[in-house]
């Protein structure tokens, strides 16, 4: 064996380990492999070939366990391949590379053990690589600082090894940083090279891994590459596809996640296809045939107005939505389908809030209404592209010095309810501060993609067996009735949406009932109301197994500094409720409670799949209930008590469209309100009073106290005419024995 020897000097080195790494978020082993690889190209011709690298195996594969002082044998041996692009530009062969790297699980920890655990007599049958000709080995620093009572001896300790051992690789390749200079060395097989070759390689490698070093410190800006970002199953070619669709550069490229279950199922939903009136829902996200995600308009367009009365500061206001957008990652996301096998949100670093603007003072009071409501209309038809900015806008109207209408409009793929209660509390927060010459002081913002993190290493085929077991053998949808001709799909938006609205409020001795039930019986009030529209759309549909939808908050507590996260956390979860007869009501909600309970833990997995996996498909549900526990509207009329704004809130207006053409929402307090939204294209209006009015009587049944049996209560919400129909089958049916 022969071994030659090359080093870099202190300032080269330094470059090399403190400034480099930079560019591409690189390790120094990525840096060496690059140059290696541009030197086997410029010598050989060379563009991919595999070589064995060895590492210190010391990998943090496992969070409970702390090796760092364990004595023991680690060292991995593997094997990666150096690919080295066409392209001579260096930045795109350091790309390849590190990616080509980081491809390789655990970096090389546990490769070859399968030869190891098949059993002697399957040996023989399989085949295993034998060692590459090249073994790569970079062993770090050496450099234990200047105060150290150690160093090593340039002039090293001579054979260490038994000249009678055999090495597995023709050429080691070693590089130490030794005396603040890095050291490369190059064993060979004297009897295969000889040294001329072998220092003319070696010579090549050090001026190639000069040019890396420069290219990367000259650099300006760092680049990530796929396996910087949370989701990292793209090729470096893959990332600049979807980066030029969502028109990001790559400096300004934050982070790129999948979707949570909810935002999925919202993105799914919007993607429609064929005529309308006659649209198809997609099955699979690879049917999209569409140029950018710009779904129908409205399909969950969220567009909240509010007056603004008094002393006001436009500059202040637009500042304010840029803080927002600056301190929170999913107000600078924008959604794609294209170039991976699911669909992604990519973070922008930074981004600018849509702002405009329109003085209207010259208009009448009449004139300024017709004006702002064809805006609101107008504003709605306009939409979003999901794919090429970030969904969300604000409009302001300068009604008088005074008075002030402002429209803010967002996806809900971005936010839930939740999430715009803590961006409006951090806004006026702000707003008050600047308005008094401060700053706010606010905590860093946790980023939504710790959630995405948390959420993508659920067990999700656990979620959807527990679910398919929960749903086994509910084989009819229970549905209301609908208008004649409002369509056959109950999960697609209908040819013109018409919102209505019947509103039931429940006054405070009804709830102060409700919740000694709940709290006799051991159960929530949300299970009681969800329990008592369970009844109520058995008696509707006619089925004693209903199945419905139910928002969840989504947000667990495993993942810090979650309750004041911004993002879209809720989900859809099915209902269930097997309603017999003869069973008490008060049975009846503790059966849907322990149902509840054991479903918590599945609260994140996605409404597409869970239908997938049932008999009914997507038809397994039609509308859903949702527990608004952050109402709006009653949060922004009561900031300007919490900050000194100068100016106070007034006439707060949400309008919110899915693809649901029924949703029931409950808002909890010391009064209660239920909210039944329908769309008056689909359900009669009067049929939907009766709802109301069914739901009513039930909680009022409950509330009393009497624990009676499912059949006396639905006897008990019979209206006359229902009772008269009865009385006159039954009468009917004993003349008829009679005859017989």
């Amino acid at each position: 064996m022969g071994t030659v020897f090359v080093e870099l000097s202190h300032d080269e080195t330094t470059a090399l380990i403190t400034k480099a790494n930079s560019a591409y978020h690189t390790e120094v082993n990525d840096l060496l492999l690059a140059a290696f690889g541009r030197a086997m190209k410029r010598c050989y011709g060379a563009k991919r070939g595999f070589i064995d690298v060895e590492g210190h195996g010391r990998e943090l594969l496992f969070n409970d366990i702390a090796i760092g002082r364990t004595v023991g044998w680690f060292t991995s041996m593997y094997p990666a391949l150096i690919d080295i692009p066409e392209s001579e530009e260096p930045g795109s062969q350091i790309k390849q590379i590190k990616e080509g790297l980081r491809r390789i699980p655990n970096k090389g920890v546990g490769y070859g053990i399968l030869k190891y655990l098949v059993p002697a007599a399957e040996r023989s049958k399989m085949q295993f690589n034998p060692r590459a000709r090249i073994l790569f080995n970079y062993l770090g620093s050496f450099d234990a600082g200047e105060e150290s009572r150690f160093f090593i001896d340039d002039k090293g300790a001579g054979n260490t090894i038994s000249g009678r051992f055999e090495r597995e690789n023709e050429i080691v390749i070693e590089g130490a940083i030794i005396g603040n200079r890095l050291k490369l060395s190059l064993s060979y097989n004297t009897k295969v090279h000889c040294k001329e070759t072998v220092d003319m390689f070696l010579g090549a490698y050090r001026d190639e891994l000069l040019v890396v070093i420069g290219h990367c410190v000259s650099r300006e800006t760092g680049e990530l590459t796929p396996h910087d970002l949370t989701y990292n199953d793209l090729t470096v070619q893959e990332l600049d596809n979807v980066l030029a669709e969502c028109k990001i550069s790559i400096a300004n490229l934050k982070d790129i996640y999948p979707l949570s279950p909810l935002q999925e199922g919202m993105l799914f939903h919007s993607m429609l296809t064929g005529d309308q009136g006659n649209a198809k829902r997609l099955t699979q996200w690879r049917d999209l045939k569409v140029n950018n995600l710009t779904p129908p308009p409205t399909a969950y367009f969220m567009q909240i107005t509010f007056g603004i009365e008094g002393e006001f500061n436009l500059a202040f206001f637009e500042a304010c939505w840029n803080m927002l957008i600056a301190r929170h990652d999913i107000l600078r996301t924008v959604f794609t389908h294209k170039g991976a096998d699911r669909p992604l949100q990519v973070v922008a670093r930074v981004g600018i809030i849509d702002f405009r603007f329109e003085d209207i003072i010259a208009l009448s009071d009449a004139q300024q209404q017709e004006h702002l409501a064809e805006f609101r209309n107008n504003d709605r038809k306009e939409g979003f592209n999901l794919m090429v900015k970030a969904p969300m806008r604000v409009s302001v109207f300068k009604k008088s010095e005074r008075s002030f209408e402002v429209i803010w409009s967002y996806h809900h793929l971005l936010i839930d309810g939740w999430c715009a209660g803590i961006l409006m509390s951090e806004f006026f927060e702000s707003y008050g501060a600047f308005r008094h010459g401060g700053a706010p002081a606010m905590n860093p913002a946790a980023p939504y993609g710790a959630y995405i993190r948390w959420v993508e290493h659920l067990d999700r085929q656990a979620t959807i067996d527990y679910l398919r077991d929960y749903l086994d053998g509910y084989d009819h949808p229970a549905v209301l009735p609908k208008k004649q001709g409002a369509g056959d799909s109950i999960t697609l938006p209908s040819s013109g949406f018409r919102p209505e609205s019947f509103v039931l409020e429940i006054g405070p001795q009804t709830v102060e009932s409700l919740k000694r039930f709940a709290s006799g019986n051991q159960v929530t009030v949300n299970t009681i109301i969800q329990t008592a529209w369970g009844l109520v759309l058995g008696r509707y549909s006619g089925a004693d197994d209903v199945v419905f939808g139910a928002t969840v908050s989504g947000r667990p507590a495993e993942v810090a500094d979650i309750e004041s996260m911004a993002g879209m956390f809720i989900n859809t979860v099915p209902v269930r409720i097997r309603i017999n007869p003869e069973n008490t009501v008060a049975r009846l909600v503790r059966d849907v409670q322990a149902d509840a309970l054991k479903s918590q833990a599945h609260h994140y997995g996605s409404l597409a799949d869970i239908q997938a996996a049932t008999s009914l498909k997507h038809e397994l549900l039609d509308h859903v209930m949702v527990f608004e526990n952050y109402p709006l509207a009653d949060e922004l009329i009561g900031l300007e008590q919490k900050y000194p704004l100068g100016f106070c809130i007034t006439d707060v207006n949400v309008l919110e469209q899915t693809n649901y053409d029924l949703i029931i929402v409950v808002e909890p307090g010391r009064k209660m309100q239920v909210e039944f939204r329908y769309n008056a294209a689909v359900f009669p209006a009067d049929m939907m009073e009766q709802v109301k009015d069914a739901f009513e009587a039930v909680i009022s049944s409950i509330a009393g106290g009497a624990d009676i049996s499912i059949g006396q209560l639905r006897q008990s919400l019979m209206s006359k005419t229902e009772q008269n129909e009865r009385d006159s089958f039954i009468k009917s049916a004993q003349e008829i024995s009679e005859d017989f």
